[in-house]
């Protein structure tokens, strides 16, 4: 869907986005309303019976039900509907939410005892916090406290905002929110779509870049790592390496920032470490020495954080180290690997990971102990995946599954190595495996079994390398199986 492009587009494509659940509320909620009061409950209706959006069935509307206030009705409802949505503050972050509780509490204690314009100004307070770190959630639960205070005043201007200004103001939360909301669906497509879905995407990101200047720091970021992802996948690294440079720089200019997302603050190191990977490995190093210094340079923010940040902070250490290792072919080099990795798990569990960031480390540390020669530390590494209750990525999975052939292969395990690959190749005759690589790898281990001859097997080996580089070239490969190649040379 393209970009809502006014206030009735956007309570359109918030309703088509509600789940069940939460529509049902909606009707619950405000089944209360008086007759005369229900033409927002009936525009809702009207939304939700759409299959696209129709100005005309619209107007139609505005005609039939004799609305007299058509821009109050359409504000109530998209406040509403953004009540029902964020009411369990899924874009909050707990430090702004810290920040901004004092202020709620003064305010409930005033409102209770009626002393309004004192718990009008605490709202005042908690609104400036909200908007500081551009918090969309918290900002609409202060504007609609305030909406309260401002029906019971009588639109006394002397204690609160009239009504009107602060629709406006949730009208607009509510935009802001819309406009994440469809940033959101883009990096979707970005991240995980298809082909055609990534190449619609920038095209749509395109069309939002104009607006880039009107944007909040906060935005911009998210925005910008959007970019960095799609030319990422396009393996255009040297414009994801910028992006996340940019970012980074936005960063450091909003040191508040930092504080309460640290996190998303650590990504951007991320991105920009591993793209420099793919450009020069001696630049990528200058930077992964700064990230390591990151918990000394903010050891308050670092000692606070949760488990969660802290295991991603090492594991994307970890990955960097593995990385090095593949590039340097100094495969010697991942006993040490091992044993940080381990003890890194031994303080943090693997559960406080996501799926990505634990496969993508520990499927690499997997295969350079196959390239070491460290068979007992490949098969414990190896466990360590396939136990883990975290669901494997299919991908990782393919890739983990080639990698058992090597080892077949490398301990001359002849009979499981001629079984499992008969039992890939039906599998994958039904459903493809995603990474030309790991098809390109099986059919040279068939190609080995089928040569009786051992001394044709260099040449096999050196036409199946140059293969595997082209194919390397052209898609993104975690595990680049022609070092592997290369070794039987």
């Amino acid at each position: 869907m393209n970009e809502p492009r006014n206030r009735t587009e956007i309570i359109y494509y918030l309703i088509h986005r509600m789940s069940r659940v939460e529509k049902r509320h909606f009707k619950l909620q405000n089944q209360v309303y008086g007759k005369e009061d229900k033409a927002f409950i009936k525009l809702f209706d009207l939304f939700n019976n759409m299959k696209v959006y129709d100005d005309d069935a619209l107007e139609v509307f505005w005609e039939t039900e004799n609305v007299q206030h058509k821009g109050t009705c359409i504000a109530y409802l998209l406040s509403k509907v953004i009540e029902i949505m964020y009411s369990k503050g899924k874009q909050d972050t707990l430090y702004v939410k810290n920040l901004i509780e004092p202020h709620i509490k003064s305010f409930h204690v005033y409102y209770r005892i009626h002393l309004l314009k004192l718990a009008y100004k605490e709202l005042d307070k908690a609104e400036k916090i909200a908007n500081k770190y551009n918090d969309l959630s918290e900002l609409f639960r202060v504007l609609k406290l305030k909406e309260l205070v401002a029906d019971i005043t009588a639109h006394s201007e002397d204690i609160s905002e009239p009504i009107g200004v602060l629709l406006e103001k949730l009208t607009e939360v509510s935009e802001k929110i819309t406009h994440q909301l469809y940033l959101r669906e883009l990096a979707e497509k970005v991240y995980n779509g298809n082909p055609s879905e990534l190449n619609e995407a920038r095209k749509e990101l395109l069309k939002y870049e104009k607006k880039y200047d009107e944007l909040h720091p906060k935005d911009r970021i998210n925005f910008n790592r959007i970019l960095a992802r799609f030319f990422h996948r396009k393996m255009n690294y040297e414009r994801a390496f910028s992006f996340a440079i940019l970012n980074l720089e936005l960063w450091n200019d909003m040191p508040y920032l930092i504080q309460c997302e640290f996190y998303s603050y650590l990504v951007e190191w991320s991105n920009m470490i591993i793209a420099g990977t793919y450009i020069d490995i001696g630049i990528a190093s200058k930077h992964h020495q700064k990230y390591k210094k990151l918990p000394q340079k903010y050891k308050e923010i670092f000692s606070k954080t949760s488990t969660n940040v802290k295991i991603y902070y090492y594991m994307v250490s970890h990955l960097f180290d593995v990385i090095c290792i593949l590039h340097s072919e100094k495969y010697y080099e991942i006993e040490g690997v091992n044993k940080e990795v381990k003890e890194t798990l031994r303080q943090y569990s693997p559960a406080h990971l996501k799926q990505t960031h634990f496969y993508y480390v520990l499927s690499r540390i997997f295969y350079v102990n196959i390239l070491a020669k460290y068979y007992t530390e490949s098969e414990y590494w190896l466990n360590q995946i396939l136990d883990s209750s975290l669901p494997i990525i299919p991908r990782i999975l393919e890739e983990i599954q080639i990698c058992k052939l090597l080892i077949n292969y490398e301990q001359n395990n002849q009979s499981l190595l001629i079984s499992s690959i008969k039992s890939l190749e039906r599998k994958w005759k039904i459903s493809p495996p995603s990474s030309p690589n790991v098809l390109h790898v099986l059919k040279l281990l068939k190609k080995i079994q089928l040569k009786s001859n051992e001394s044709n097997l260099p040449k096999l080996f050196e036409a199946t390398y140059e293969e595997a580089l082209q194919i390397e070239k052209n898609t993104n490969n975690r595990m680049p199986f022609s070092k592997w190649i290369a070794q039987q040379m």
